[in-house]
């Protein structure tokens, strides 16, 4: 695109012609009126003359002179065919101040024009050279250069920079949901592939076995099982880690009774409790605060859960606790703790390690209670050290 389109070069000499002969017509009609009033001295020189022809006539046209000498001066011009009825043209220094005079106007009137041509000359190619650029950007995936003013152009470079870094958040929105997709199906398969080699075995053993005593039999069948188990959890948890990080979950924040939510959350692992020889224990305190109860339940029974495989035969206790701000909820077991180095990373999904994960569990539970207890509003924190067990607190605030 070029800087100036030509036809602005004509409308500015059009321009500039149109200024000239108006320049000359003025000054045409300025020539006109200094013969005029030329005319109108003479006819005061004339008249003062003719009535006092002494040094009195000296002072006398100095001064301007009076309507009667004007009036007798200006009839004795005309006698002689000189006068106010003479067409200026034929004046002998009409001529002269009309070149005057136009050459003057035409001088100022070039220089005017100059000057303004040479700004708007500049503005025109200052306004292309942004139009070029905002073009490119359109085009392309320049960033565009913001000016926040009122004008057309500066509204236009604001609503391209907005598009640009909406083009620019999406596509890195894409590169981190193609990069999300990716650890997620390749943790997929690796959790999948356990359980189902597992069950492939058993399932073989049995079919080229077909003499196997019934206790073995039936033993294979139990391990089948759990690996089932193992697989609807992590299907499961996996179905809503995804509702939650896609933002699908619409929580039912109401009022409702926190020992309530922590008895739903303790139920399923009662006889899970008595049959591994641990004692769980749900102390409430009976506050009311906005929360869905379902799904801090959810969190929290993940939290019981992974205190039940790290402290078998032990302790488990789930308190809460109010105070004017907050109401505070805590998952503590007796267990073998958790290393330093291993809790920044406690809460990522699909983390295995030996002091964090038991054998048989996904890995799951935790990125799940946290993504969760964040979503309704509330904070988790964890505080554990080898030897001296693990505890879970989560925060939220109630009186926002």
């Amino acid at each position: 695109m070029k800087l100036v389109p030509r036809r602005y070069y004509a409308l500015l000499f059009i321009l500039f012609i149109i200024l000239e002969v108006c320049a000359a017509v003025g000054s045409w009609e300025i020539a006109g009126s200094q013969v005029k009033r030329q005319l109108k001295s003479d006819a005061y020189l004339v008249g003062s003359v003719l009535s006092a022809p002494d040094d009195a006539a000296t002072w006398s046209v100095i001064s301007g002179g009076t309507p009667e000498q004007y009036e007798r001066g200006a009839a004795e011009l005309e006698r002689f065919g000189y006068g106010l009825s003479m067409r200026p043209k034929i004046h002998p220094d009409f001529m002269l101040l009309f070149r005057h005079i136009c050459m003057l106007n035409c001088g100022i009137v070039l220089i005017a024009y100059a000057a303004f041509a040479g700004c708007a000359l500049k503005l025109m190619r200052k306004v292309s050279r942004r139009i070029d650029k905002l073009s490119d950007c359109v085009s392309g995936d320049a960033e565009p250069d913001v000016h926040y003013g009122v004008s057309a152009l500066d509204r236009l470079s604001l609503a391209l920079h907005e598009q640009y870094a909406r083009r620019q958040t999406n596509g890195e929105r894409a590169i981190l949901d193609r990069r999300y997709m990716k650890d997620l199906l390749a943790d997929m398969s690796h959790q999948l592939k356990t359980p189902l080699a597992s069950m492939r075995m058993y399932v073989e053993l049995m079919q080229c076995t077909p003499d196997m005593d019934a206790d073995t039999r039936a033993r294979f069948l139990d391990e089948c099982m759990k690996q089932l188990e193992r697989t609807e959890w992590l299907v499961q948890g996996l179905l809503k880690m995804a509702r939650l990080e896609a933002g699908a979950v619409k929580f039912d924040l109401r009022p409702a009774n926190v020992d309530d939510t922590l008895q739903m959350a303790a139920a399923p692992f009662v006889l899970i409790a008595h049959e591994s020889g641990t004692e769980l224990k749900v102390n409430g305190c009976g506050a009311v605060f906005p929360h869905d109860a379902d799904w801090l339940a959810e969190a929290v029974g993940n939290l019981i859960k992974n205190a039940l495989e790290h402290a078998p035969g032990g302790h488990v206790a789930v308190r809460a606790n109010a105070t004017p701000l907050t109401v505070e909820i805590s998952v503590t077991d007796d267990g073998e703790g958790i290393s330093m180095d291993v809790l920044p990373h406690l809460f990522e999904r699909f983390y295995s390690r030996s002091s964090a994960v038991k054998s048989g569990s996904v890995g799951l539970g935790l990125a799940l209670a946290k993504e969760i207890v964040t979503q309704c509003g509330g904070t988790i924190s964890v505080e554990s050290a080898p030897g001296r067990g693990t505890a879970f607190n989560i925060v939220f605030l109630v009186n926002k």
